[in-house]
């Protein structure tokens, strides 16, 4: 199945010719999405901690997609005439993920009130990059094969760098909004709260 958004995880790593299936590159591809749909949540008025914020939203994004997927793959399985549900899976998850994020970005922006859609047209984007990423990395892998070759004795740690390093990036996400900070810090051109 192929799954899309950053509500789930995609099938296929992000560094060509390296096939590596699962959980861990969830994460870097929720730190591109939420990189990505950071401007548009700002357009949607969440005027504070806008890339963490974002972040977060991703990783909360993150998680229920693996639970849908899991809850999806199950109902599939089990019960046949509800196998069309891979078809439209796609667009679910990224239906989930806005409703999802938009939530959270909510519950932490208040008391403004986060537009629905600038949210929404951050998630599409986002969604169709990580689509478009998988898409580049299958076209490299039948376009260049031998660079599987060259790159299979860094496979384990690139995906440990790209798995820690984005772990990394949501732990500050967490942390970073509650540091007290002073006037002149400057988060991605934003004047950081107090």
């Amino acid at each position: 199945m192929l799954l899309l958004a950053n509500t789930i995880t995609a099938d296929m790593g992000m560094i060509p010719g390296l096939a590596f299936v699962g959980p861990a590159m969830g994460l870097p591809l929720s730190v591109l999405a939420a990189f990505v749909e950071r401007p548009f949540y700002s357009l949607a008025r969440v005027k504070r901690h806008t890339i963490w914020y974002s972040l977060q939203a991703n990783l909360v994004s993150l998680g229920v997609g693996f639970v849908a997927t899991l809850i999806a793959a199950f109902v599939t399985d089990s019960m046949r005439q509800y196998y069309a549900l891979y078809e439209v899976w796609p667009f679910l998850a990224v239906c989930v993920s806005i409703l999802v994020e938009r939530w959270y970005l909510q519950a932490r922006a208040r008391p403004e009130l986060v537009g629905w859609g600038w949210t929404g047209l951050g998630n599409i984007l986002s969604a169709a990059l990580c689509v478009g990423v998988l898409f580049l990395v299958v076209h490299m892998r039948s376009a260049f094969p031998s660079l599987r070759q060259t790159l299979r004795p860094y496979a384990g740690p690139l995906q440990i760098v790209a798995f820690v390093g984005s772990a990394a990036l949501f732990i500050v996400s967490f942390v970073r909004p509650r540091r007290k900070t002073t006037a002149d810090d400057v988060v991605f051109g934003e004047p950081a709260a107090v």
